[in-house]
C-alpha cells in the first residue's frame, strides 16, 4: 500500500473511534456533495460567461441559439464534472429528465468530421480543460 492509503485508512479509523462510523460517513456525504455543488457553481458561472446569459436564461422556453448551445455544454459539463442527477440538471436549465437525457445522447453521438459536430466539441474540450485547471487549484 501506498503512504497516501495508509495515511487515509488511519483518518478514518480516527474519525471512526472519536465520533463513530454514521458520523463518519454523514461528514464524508457531506463534503462530498459540498465539493460537487462548489464544482456545479463554477461550471454553470463559466458557462454562463462563455455564451453571456445568466441562470434565467438558460430556464426559457423560447431560447436563442447560444442560450440552447450553453444548455447543451452545460448539461454534459454538470453531469460528467460536478455529477449532478440528471433530474438536478433538468431542474437547473428547466428541462425535464428525459430531455437531459437526449442531450447526453446527442453529446454522444457527436462526429468530429462532421464541421458543425467539431466546433462544438472543440467548444467542450476548452471548457473541460478550465474545469480541469479549476480542479487542480482546489
Amino acid at each position: 500500500m501506498t503512504k497516501q492509503l495508509l495515511r487515509v485508512i488511519q483518518a478514518l479509523e480516527n474519525s471512526i473511534s472519536s465520533v463513530g462510523i454514521e458520523d463518519t460517513i454523514v461528514k464524508l456525504y457531506n463534503d462530498s456533495k459540498s465539493e460537487n455543488q462548489n464544482m456545479a457553481d463554477f461550471i454553470l458561472e463559466l458557462v454562463c460567461e462563455r455564451y453571456k446569459t445568466d441562470k434565467s436564461g438558460l430556464k426559457l422556453d423560447n431560447k436563442t441559439f447560444k442560450q440552447q448551445r450553453a444548455t447543451l455544454i452545460l448539461t454534459h459539463l454538470l453531469y460528467y464534472f460536478a455529477h449532478l442527477t440528471q433530474s438536478q440538471i433538468g431542474y437547473m436549465v428547466g428541462r425535464s429528465k428525459a430531455s437531459i437525457n437526449r442531450y447526453l445522447s446527442d453529446l454522444h453521438k457527436l462526429n468530429e468530421k462532421v464541421a458543425k459536430d467539431n466546433d462544438l466539441l472543440k467548444e467542450i474540450n476548452h471548457l473541460e480543460t478550465k474545469i480541469k485547471e479549476y480542479k487542480n487549484k482546489i
